[in-house]
């Protein structure tokens, strides 16, 4: 899937309304929306993308049993074209009631699209946000992003809350430990997957691939020049990106 023309102009409509509110332009001023365009119809594609991007990822490190080796590359272009729609979604203030769920998208595809930068300044700004309620995958998706183990270490409880913490535990130690055990985080990994695509929802089913290939790629030993964790302190080779 790829952004045709159409998805290009709802994105252009969408970040002009955003740079409105961005320049305090008032609102009697601003753009008006031509009839019969709505830009939630670009989430189908713009999600798409990301789900199938974050599924292909999980597939492959999962089913090769490495992390060593090449490095898994990913349409860089696209996912930012994905991740700057979420963004200006948000700042556009068309449906303030997605803002967190956009922003956490948002944050993970700038991650994945080889943008550190912009995924790390959405998570501070969500950092200023409550976590989602009973909802333990954003949750250690949000505090992944800022590469807080120590508190998504923390999920216990939940759907699917056993399995997510054997993930992140078996992540941390792998950071830990000087990189002993890749293949205890990719069983953890597998078998959360399989548990939320037995039982969960499509929702779940985006967000646990979406959690793990970013875990998978924070862990990454060829990933060297992101930026340090917050809590720990780690050894070199396997240090979270």
């Amino acid at each position: 899937m790829r952004p045709e023309f159409n998805s290009r102009r709802l994105y252009g409509i969408t970040q002009a309304k955003a740079r409105m509110y961005e320049y305090s332009v008032p609102e009697v001023d601003h753009i008006d929306i031509p009839a019969a365009t709505h830009p939630e119809e670009l989430f189908a594609l713009a999600i798409g993308i990301v789900g199938d991007t974050a599924g292909e990822l999980c597939d492959e490190y999962i089913q090769r049993g490495t992390l060593l080796g090449e490095f898994a590359t990913t349409d860089g272009p696209n996912l930012r074209f994905c991740a700057s729609f979420f963004y200006a979604y948000v700042e556009s203030k068309f449906d303030s009631d997605l803002d967190e769920e956009l922003l956490t998208l948002a944050a993970a595809t700038f991650y994945l699209a080889e943008t550190p930068g912009s995924s790390v300044v959405i998570s501070k700004y969500l950092a200023e946000r409550p976590l989602p309620p009973d909802d333990a995958l954003v949750t250690v998706l949000r505090h992944v992003l800022l590469n807080d183990w120590h508190d998504a270490d923390e999920i216990q409880e939940g759907r699917f809350g056993r399995w997510i913490q054997r993930m992140v535990r078996s992540a941390t130690e792998l950071l830990t430990s000087e990189g002993q055990d890749e293949q205890i985080l990719l069983r953890n990994c597998a078998e959360l997957r399989a548990q939320v695509y037995r039982m969960g929802t499509a929702r779940e089913i985006a967000f646990v691939d979406l959690c793990i290939a970013v875990i998978l790629r924070k862990v990454c030993p060829r990933r060297m020049n992101f930026e340090p964790p917050r809590r720990s302190s780690f050894e070199p080779g396997w240090r979270p990106a």
